[in-house]
């Protein structure tokens, strides 16, 4: 069963889902929404771990990259307004991005000299750091210390520590910002979720998804920091038409930038790589089958919903089959 006090309301809304969690009264969905501090971290083995352990719709989880935990050090790595040589100035000790080859991603450290209103009045390229691409590994290279002081140079060996250090503790490890998205494609893409609020964040879940939602909710349930709250929805005529309004505006938003998709594809008179049409195909396969969902979901009151997607679906597949013929050697469809 799904918990109802996993949300933690409070007042009358705490009330109301109380006396629903205990009555006969029927539920249209849940509603659902993640909380995902920003100093979160888990190790990547250790999500999957949870996931497998309950379930969980988590897919296509990708370990973090490397480089990514590299440019997350250099960013996280900076002095701001350290006394500098020269009477009413500072020095603000930071990493700029210096490109990326085949072998290599590049980052300086700089030294900006700044008068007391924050005017720059110059900067040095101190230190370049090259994250290997193949060996994995952090490598300096001195640029021009120019007159930085003991003050200056005692920053500069700081701020290297601070990479090695940060790079070292958080190889392996999810941020926030993956934990997050992780369970924003759970509740939106792998659970079929609609966004009821234009800015996202906030979804509905058809009753049919009790599990997977309760899966879901044991993972970050086990995360310090994360939370899946959830609030059922009562099945009303009120309810019913803030659904069906968030689903039509949801579906035919997709639906109107899938075929504006196609068209652009056909009207480009270049040839269409397989992997294109596969990844238009999946979209219009995940359209349909969202459609029929949430058509067993509200019935009848899909009415209008039905009516604009029948015509951009029969749009869709005829797009599609046009493409096919046109673009798709017959020796790939093979006999």
């Amino acid at each position: 069963m799904i918990d109802h006090n996993r949300s933690t309301p409070v007042g009358k809304l705490g009330s109301y889902v109380d006396t629903l969690a205990k009555s006969d009264t029927p539920l249209l969905g849940y509603l659902a929404w993640h909380s995902v501090s920003s100093d979160v971290k888990i190790r990547f083995d250790q999500f999957n771990d949870l996931v497998d352990k309950f379930d969980a719709p988590v897919r296509n989880m990708k370990p973090p990259r490397e480089v990514d935990v590299f440019r997350r050090a250099v960013n996280d790595a900076k002095r701001l307004k350290v006394a500098g040589i020269q009477d009413e100035t500072y020095v603000n000790y930071s990493f700029r991005d210096s490109g990326h080859d085949s072998d290599c991603v590049y980052k300086n450290l700089v030294a900006e000299v700044v008068d007391t209103d924050g005017h720059e009045l110059g900067f040095t390229d101190l230190m370049r750091a090259a994250y290997g691409r193949e060996s994995g590994r952090i490598s300096w290279t001195v640029l021009s210390f120019g007159n930085q002081g003991p003050q200056g140079m005692a920053v500069v060996d700081t701020l290297k520590a601070e990479v090695h250090a940060y790079f070292d503790a958080n190889e392996g490890i999810l941020p926030a910002i993956q934990v997050r998205e992780a369970a924003r494609q759970g509740l939106e893409i792998h659970m079929n979720g609609v966004r009821v609020r234009p800015s996202g964040g906030v979804y509905f879940l058809p009753v049919e998804q009790k599990d997977a939602l309760q899966a879901l909710t044991d993972v970050y349930a086990d995360i310090d920091n994360c939370s899946i709250h959830i609030i059922p929805l009562v099945d009303d005529a009120e309810q019913r038409t803030m659904l069906r309004e968030a689903f039509e505006a949801e579906s035919t938003g997709a639906t109107t930038e899938l075929l504006a998709d196609i068209t652009e594809l056909q009207e480009s008179g270049k040839k269409i790589s397989a992997k294109k049409f596969m990844a238009i195909q999946e979209r219009y396969e995940v359209l349909t089958g969202k459609m029929a969902e949430y058509q067993g979901v509200l019935s009848d009151s899909l009415s209008e919903t039905n009516a604009v997607l029948a015509l951009a679906d029969r749009g869709i597949v005829e797009l599609l089959k046009s493409t096919t013929t046109k673009e798709i050697p017959e020796t790939e469809t093979g006999d």
